[in-house]
C-alpha cells in the first residue's frame, strides 16, 4: 500500500504537461546497465508509466558497462548506443546514469539538434561538461550525511567505513562524499569480485566501527543468499545502505527511489516533444528516500532501533 500511495505522489508531484498527442512520437531510452540491475528498472518502470499511456513508440537499449566496466567496452557501447541512436531516429533520447552520458550523450551528442533528457547522474553532471543547449536532467544525490549521523547512535566508535565495488559510480561517490559532504572515511573498499567482498566485509567488521554500503549486487560472482548469510554471522558494526536491494545487507536503508528518476525524464521528455527547449528546464536533484529496518541485524547486534530513525523518511521493517 505504501508504494501504491508513493507512485500516485511520483505522478503527480511534477507538472502536468500541457495536452498534447504524442502518438508515433519516439524515444529511446539509453540505460547504462543491464535488465535484472534493480536500479534501472526502477528507472525504466517510471519512463514506461508516463510514456506508454501517451502511445508513444519507445525503445530500450542497455549498454550492460556495470558488470563490464572496462574502458575498452565502454568505448565499444557507447559506440553501439550511437549506431542504435541513427537506426531508430528517436525524436528524443533519456539516457540513464553516467555511463550512458558519458560515453554517448557527451561524446556524440553534446548541443546537438537531438534533444535529451539525462537522469541517475552521481552527484555532479559538470564534470560532464553539462549543461548542454540540448539537455535536461535529474542528479541523483544519496543521504550519506544522514545515514552516518543516524549510525553513529549504535556505533562503538567514530571510524566510517565504504564497502563499495570498482565501478565507476561508487569512485565517484566516494570522491564526493568525501569533497562535496566532507565526509572522511577511516578506510573505504572497492571490491572487483564476490570473493574480494567477502574478504572486504569482514575487514570492515575488525577495522571500521560504522559501515556504508552504497551497491553490491553488481559485484562479479555476487551471490546473494551466501553474501546474507555471512552478514548474519558475522556483523559487529552498524551499517546503512543507499539502494533498496542491498538492505538486506546493513542495519537499515536509507534507499533512493529510482522510478522518481524515470518519471522525472520522461514527463521532461514530454515537455520537450510538445516544443519546450531543453535547457529552459532546470536540471534537479532527486527528493524522495525511503527507510528500511533490518530487524533480523538488530537483534543480532543486540540494538534497539530508536523510533526516532525514521524521522522524516518513510519506513518500512523487513
Amino acid at each position: 500500500m505504501q508504494n501504491f500511495f508513493l507512485f500516485i505522489f511520483l505522478l503527480f508531484c511534477i507538472v502536468p504537461v500541457q495536452a498534447v498527442d504524442f502518438t508515433g512520437k519516439k524515444v529511446l531510452h539509453i540505460n547504462s546497465y543491464h535488465a535484472g540491475y534493480a536500479w534501472s528498472d526502477g528507472i525504466e518502470e517510471g519512463v514506461k508509466a508516463i510514456l506508454l499511456p501517451e502511445k508513444i513508440n519507445l525503445k530500450f537499449h542497455r549498454m550492460d558497462t556495470n558488470r563490464n566496466n572496462s574502458p575498452d567496452f565502454m568505448a565499444a557501447a557507447g559506440l553501439k548506443a550511437k549506431a542504435e541512436i541513427e537506426a531508430f531516429q528517436p525524436d528524443i533520447v533519456i539516457v540513464a546514469d553516467d555511463n550512458a552520458v558519458e560515453h554517448v550523450l557527451m561524446k556524440y551528442y553534446r548541443n546537438a539538434k537531438l534533444p535529451f533528457v539525462f537522469c541517475g547522474v552521481n552527484w555532479d553532471a559538470s564534470v560532464y561538461r553539462l549543461p548542454y543547449r540540448n539537455t535536461t536532467g535529474m542528479l541523483e544525490v544519496g543521504l550519506e550525511l544522514g545515514a552516518i549521523e543516524r549510525l553513529k547512535d549504535y556505533a562503538k566508535g567514530n571510524r566510517i567505513g565504504f564497502l563499495g565495488t570498482d565501478s565507476t559510480t561508487d569512485r565517484k561517490s566516494y570522491l564526493y562524499h568525501t569533497e562535496m559532504l566532507g565526509i572522511h572515511y577511516h578506510k573505504a573498499y572497492f571490491s572487483s569480485n564476490f570473493e574480494a567482498w567477502k574478504t572486504d566485509f569482514l575487514d570492515a567488521q575488525q577495522n571500521t566501527d560504522l559501515l556504508i554500503m552504497p551497491e553490491l549486487s553488481s559485484i562479479d560472482g555476487w551471490n546473494a543468499q551466501e553474501a546474507e548469510q555471512l552478514v548474519l554471522n558475522n556483523t559487529r558494526i552498524p551499517a546503512a545502505a543507499t539502494q533498496e536491494e542491498i538492505a538486506k545487507f546493513a542495519l537499515f536503508g536509507i534507499v533512493k527511489v529510482p522510478k522518481e528518476q524515470g518519471i522525472w525524464a520522461a514527463r521532461a521528455a514530454l515537455d520537450i516533444l510538445a516544443g519546450a527547449i531543453p535547457d529552459s528546464i532546470p536540471m534537479t536533484k532527486n527528493k524522495l528516500h525511503r527507510l528500511i529496518l533490518n530487524q533480523r541485524l538488530a537483534d543480532r547486534l543486540g540494538i534497539q532501533l530508536s523510533k526516532t530513525l525514521g524521522a522524516g523518511v518513510p519506513l518500512e521493517n523487513r
